[in-house]
């Protein structure tokens, strides 16, 4: 009776610890799925910057759903067509343009992914009241990025603007 009951409490043991690999296994798979999301969404935040930078809108829209929709900070709803558009406008009269994104936290579940960023940009142009002098449009931003994962690809859905800054030529403008 004594050796039954041994084997049982080694079954039990051995059951249990394989159970417990069970559920770190999938915690494990969780944070694979996340870190992976995270490298994708973070590799098409440097493909959008770097296409900015050499004015190809094309290549910094090229992640983003057909039915995108930007929020600021005072709710107005801004269309995909009217972002694009504005990007454009943007890049014919930039004579350059960096920008930044730094993903401070993503939160996934399944096949979405809510990202909170801060968003930097300098944008130089020319000054419109003197030929020889340049304009320095600085911002940043604070925003909730939303994307989802369709067909294996991270698409771009909504960006929540929460707080931004804004200068130009050293001054703030006001939203």
């Amino acid at each position: 009776m004594m050796m039954r009951k041994t084997k049982l409490w080694v079954a039990l043991g051995f059951f249990l610890s394989a159970c417990g690999s069970v559920v770190m296994t999938e915690s494990a798979l969780a944070d694979t799925a996340q870190a992976e999301a995270q490298k994708a969404i973070r590799a098409i935040y440097d493909k959008r910057s770097a296409a900015i930078a050499e004015f190809d809108a094309e290549g910094a829209w090229s992640n983003h759903a057909n039915g995108y929709i930007s929020i600021t900070t005072k709710g107005e709803r801004i269309t995909a067509a009217q972002s694009k558009e504005n990007l454009q406008t943007l890049l014919d009269v930039a004579e350059s343009i960096s920008s930044h994104t730094i993903m401070q936290k993503i939160t996934l579940k399944g096949d979405k992914a809510t990202v909170l960023i801060r968003d930097s940009a300098t944008v130089v142009f020319p000054d419109p009241k003197s030929e020889d002098k340049k304009g320095v449009f600085k911002a940043t931003e604070r925003a909730v990025d939303t994307w989802v994962k369709r067909k294996g690809l991270w698409l771009h859905t909504q960006n929540k603007t929460l707080s931004s800054f804004v200068t130009v030529n050293g001054k703030q403008i006001k939203e």
